[in-house]
């Protein structure tokens, strides 16, 4: 994913042929591809039918909008510009219905259904995470181009009052999947161990900086 994100929008006519290569089973134009979809397959060899589907559309998806990133630049100054648009950007790259299936391989047996209802909260819970987690790095930085920027603009915002209402947002989310998984307690102890991960991993990580706000594990 990394690999992608970081080559599809140097080389955007490789990766915009990616499905339409897949589906008419011709050879990809990279390697990494024909990777790509080898792993791909695998998800039904460890999820459910339906996890599986779910993280075959969320990293196709992917692919598909780390192509058009380098035209959103331009899209974004358009003068109506729908307060969505943002989140519908951040969805497709930011993998978290992908992810928040990763939690829940088959051999646990929690059935699909048991947390559909709550996987558009999971999906923003992730996103958001590592969007506030990564704010400071990309403000030091100068990065203006990410959701928080986006949405601001969208809303017509600062860029921290998007910061306070995301993490109000984040609590919501949270409060939600914890309330609707309290009947299953494998499923729920699941997800919250990847919740305590995700936060962890970004407080470890000193490519965010936090240390410089006197944040640590």
């Amino acid at each position: 994913m990394f690999y992608i994100d970081d080559i599809a929008p140097k080389h955007p006519e490789v990766f915009e042929v990616f499905e339409y290569r897949m589906i008419h089973h011709l050879p990809q134009l990279d390697p990494v591809l024909t990777a790509f979809i080898a792993a791909l397959k695998r998800m039904w060899d460890i999820y459910d039918m339906e996890s599986a589907r779910t993280i075959f559309g969320a990293c196709v998806q992917f692919v598909t909008i780390s192509c058009m990133e380098p035209n959103i630049p331009r899209i974004e100054h358009a003068p109506h510009c729908s307060s969505k648009f943002p989140w519908f950007i951040r969805q497709r790259s930011g993998l978290g219905l992908a992810f928040a299936c990763f939690t829940f391989p088959k051999r646990l047996q929690i059935p699909h259904m048991t947390y559909l209802q709550v996987l558009p909260d999971m999906d923003f819970i992730l996103c958001a995470i590592n969007d506030l987690f990564s704010f400071y790095k990309e403000e030091m930085d100068g990065e203006d181009f990410n959701f928080v920027h986006l949405r601001a603009r969208a809303e017509n915002k600062s860029p921290m009052q998007v910061v306070a209402d995301m993490s109000s947002e984040l609590q919501d989310a949270h409060c939600t999947v914890h309330a609707a998984l309290g009947s299953f307690p494998q499923a729920l102890k699941c997800w919250a161990n990847v919740e305590r991960g995700f936060v962890v991993s970004h407080l470890a990580q000193g490519r965010y900086r936090l240390g410089e706000l006197g944040v640590h594990l």
